[in-house]
């Protein structure tokens, strides 16, 4: 009598998972990256666009102004409405290096001058009222 491969529910359960254990990683598969982009950072091109002057003063109120939304506080100040209302004049790039921008806002209401630590293409990394960014490359 021929050899007959008894089929069990344990076959056709190992069976199913490594059907589904080869196809999972297929789904998961799929261009475009993951996390949130920067809204200074060109969509639509795989290429990442720098920030002039101008775009590093915008990305830096912008984020000053979320950080005024959310109450956050820095070097243990909570940060005012009156940071998002500092005048276009009072704000400046202090220092532009490789890769970086450090943007002032000069809040003559609160007399402080706050800053900024940007990347070149809009992501924000650190803010302080010293202008020191300790593991800045320079």
């Amino acid at each position: 009598m021929p050899y007959q491969l008894e089929v069990t529910i344990n076959t056709k359960f190992f069976a199913a998972v490594a059907f589904i254990l080869v196809l999972t990683p297929l789904t998961y598969a799929h261009p475009g990256g993951h996390g949130p982009k920067s809204p200074y950072q060109d969509q639509t091109q795989p290429e990442v666009k720098t920030l002039d002057d101008k775009g590093a003063i915008k990305a830096a109120s912008d984020f000053v102004a979320t950080l005024v939304r959310q109450g956050t506080k820095v070097d243990s100040v909570a940060l005012d409405s009156s940071w998002v209302k500092t005048a276009a004049a009072d704000k400046k790039i202090n220092k532009r290096g490789s890769g970086y921008f450090i943007v002032s806002f000069n809040n003559k209401t609160a007399d402080k001058v706050l800053f900024t630590l940007i990347s070149d293409t809009g992501e924000f990394y650190d803010v302080n009222f010293s202008g020191k960014f300790l593991d800045l490359m320079e």
